[in-house]
């Protein structure tokens, strides 16, 4: 699915570009994270039950992301381009930080297997698909992953 996006990236341009998020996300430099994004795009973590449009939704987002995964590394394994569609994937370690419905994560660091599917347009990212198990997360973090998504099951 194209987002009419006049002269496609080449497979090195998208690259470039998921290498730069990479290191803002890493410097937990927000302006230079919404820079990279295009005015319009989705931010997306369905794990995490997360969807932004726009700048406007973005920015907290990611502020909320950097204040709970402070120590996000992400190491990519391997990617495939497909038209304005660039998917990556790898190993993050992340530290769950913070308190959620009364259940305070540990402070231990974990590994997880991710794969984020970016599209773009007009050089910028229209949108970012970060997907990961964030049973996992929560697990070595001490947390129920209701209490993290808000989703509370009765049974």
């Amino acid at each position: 699915m194209t987002h009419l996006n006049t002269a496609l990236l080449t497979e090195q341009d998208m690259a470039k570009l998921v290498a730069e998020l990479k290191v803002a996300k890493t410097n937990k430099d927000i302006p230079a994270l919404l820079n990279l994004y295009h005015p319009d795009c989705i931010l997306e973590q369905p794990g995490l039950g997360s969807y932004s449009q726009g700048h406007a939704e973005i920015g907290p987002a990611l502020i909320k992301f950097v204040t709970h995964f402070p120590d996000y590394q992400r190491e990519e394994a391997g990617a495939a381009k497909s038209e304005d569609t660039y998917i990556s994937w790898g190993m993050a370690k992340v530290t769950l930080t913070g308190e959620f419905s009364g259940h305070t994560a540990n402070g231990q660091q974990t590994s997880v297997m991710t794969f984020i599917l970016f599209r773009f347009k007009n050089n910028k990212i229209i949108y970012e698909g970060h997907h990961w198990d964030l049973s996992i997360i929560c697990q070595d973090s001490g947390v129920p992953v209701e209490a993290v998504t808000g989703n509370a099951r009765s049974t």
